[in-house]
């Protein structure tokens, strides 16, 4: 059964750069916060979150986080809209790859999940990320992201 949510976000990313071969560095940061409607979903031990994307340059895409109730060590990001792309954040496994497709052009990528807190449940929770996107050829974001779902 779905359920109308409110969805916060609170996230901040920073563009990173390396001086040489020491410790990275953050830029000023970016900070976004964004408070929308969506749906909660719980189908064959699986944790649906849809909404639709709310923040500039981002119109028009539908977002979905999903994870199976036995592992939510394990989450799923689906983009689907202006851009497009599939992320799995996973705290044991630390990277994977995936592409981020555009308007432009297509950007092979990275994702490192540095930390996973997955506190949503059947009634909603909280979801903290913090991760970092190598862009193949163009650079690095840090992005550390909170969301919290309730009923309304």
């Amino acid at each position: 059964m779905k359920k109308e949510v409110r969805i916060k976000i609170m996230s901040k990313i920073n563009n990173l750069t390396e001086n040489g071969d020491s410790e990275v560095f953050f830029d000023g940061g970016d900070k976004v916060e964004v408070s929308t409607l969506g749906k909660l979903e719980v189908k064959d031990g699986v944790i649906y979150i849809d909404y639709e994307e709310c923040t500039e340059g981002l119109e028009g895409t539908r977002t979905l986080f999903f994870f199976d109730t036995e592992h939510p060590e394990r989450v799923n990001l689906c983009r689907r809209g202006s851009v497009c792309f599939d992320l799995v954040f996973e705290d044991a496994k630390k990277s994977s790859n995936f592409t981020y497709q555009n308007d432009i052009m297509p950007l092979e990528a990275e994702l490192v999940t540095n930390k996973l807190v997955n506190g949503i449940g059947e009634e909603g929770g909280t979801l903290h990320l913090d991760y970092k996107v190598n862009f193949q050829g163009s650079g690095a974001q840090r992005t550390v992201f909170n969301m919290s779902v309730k009923p309304v």
